[in-house]
């Protein structure tokens, strides 16, 4: 039987005995094997089970102080799918392009770039379509999206799968990364190969869940965010507290929008609720903008 891992904080380091639980499901899946929590590793469903999410009482992040190990992650990403989740390609552009649209409000976007789990490109293009950027370098492990990548690419940046692919005295002017750091499972790692690889001043941008946010205190064990792939989760606050431990300033938190087709909003969430129902098929699949929970951080690394 593979065991799975107990962990201090990661964004700060906090070593806590006795955790202050936010969230559990119910069964807990620090309760149940490995082979069974494959089945709830991806999608949408009425039974959610995922780690028992705590609060770190000096940063204020909320993490799962059990979770899988980096090879248990290693089994279950090599089978995932790209990340639309079935919604409609220009619905989800939309979207991507509204993320560039703040990061270019926030700060200088030139140079040279480095975007995290740029998936099938979709922010990729858009950060090409600012007059000042240079070139764009793409790190995404799922290496059947690469030949799109490249094409996109065109030779002005680097498609590497890992940081191992890209070049060790490589610096770049900002970095992008959406919902990648609710992913990591060694946040503070990743954070670290973020700063050394930033030019001094360099810029930093996220876009994370917000677990502090009205729609996660209605739906509470039934949110979306809470589930196995998500190692930590983050608010306002506790992202500030992380990037500022991790050497960065000028922290710009803001809300954003979400667009979905209402079929695609009615299909999620008749899937949550667990009454799932042929009439959503009847649903027009009318894209509409939403708040759904997510914000975007700008932040400058310290010189």
């Amino acid at each position: 039987m593979m065991s799975f891992e107990h962990r201090d904080c990661p964004g700060c380091g906090e070593a806590v005995s006795r955790p202050s639980v936010v969230m559990e499901s119910s069964p807990r899946a620090e309760d149940l094997t490995f082979a069974e929590l494959k089945e709830y590793w991806r999608g949408f469903r009425s039974k959610n089970i995922f780690f028992t999410y705590a609060r770190c009482t000096q940063c204020g992040l909320v993490y799962c102080p059990t979770y899988f190990s980096s090879e248990q992650l290693t089994d279950l990403y090599s089978s995932m799918e790209d990340n639309t989740a079935g919604e409609k390609l220009d619905v989800l552009n939309d979207t991507q392009r509204s993320y560039v649209d703040i990061l270019a409000s926030k700060t200088e976007v030139s140079g040279d770039w480095l975007e995290l789990g740029g998936d099938i490109g979709l922010l990729t293009k858009h950060l090409f379509d600012l007059p000042n950027v240079k070139n764009v370098s793409v790190i995404e492990p799922n290496i059947d999206v690469h030949p799109d990548l490249l094409k996109l690419i065109d030779g002005r940046g680097t498609t590497a799968a890992n940081w191992s692919g890209l070049s060790p005295t490589e610096r770049f002017n900002g970095i992008v990364g959406v919902h990648v750091l609710d992913h990591l499972l060694d946040l503070s790692g990743e954070l670290d190969r973020i700063r050394t690889c930033l030019n001094s001043g360099g810029s930093a941008f996220f876009v994370t869940h917000d677990e502090s946010s009205l729609l996660r205190k209605f739906l509470k064990a039934k949110w979306p965010p809470f589930c196995l792939q998500h190692p930590q989760l983050f608010s306002p606050k506790s992202i500030a507290n992380v990037l500022e431990h991790k050497g960065f300033g000028s922290v710009n938190v803001t809300k954003t929008y979400n667009k979905f087709t209402l079929r695609h909003i009615a299909e999620v969430a008749t899937n949550v609720m667990g009454f799932g129902s042929p009439i959503v098929k009847l649903i027009p699949p009318v894209a509409i903008r939403l708040k759904l929970g997510n914000i975007a951080t700008v932040s400058r690394l310290n010189s």
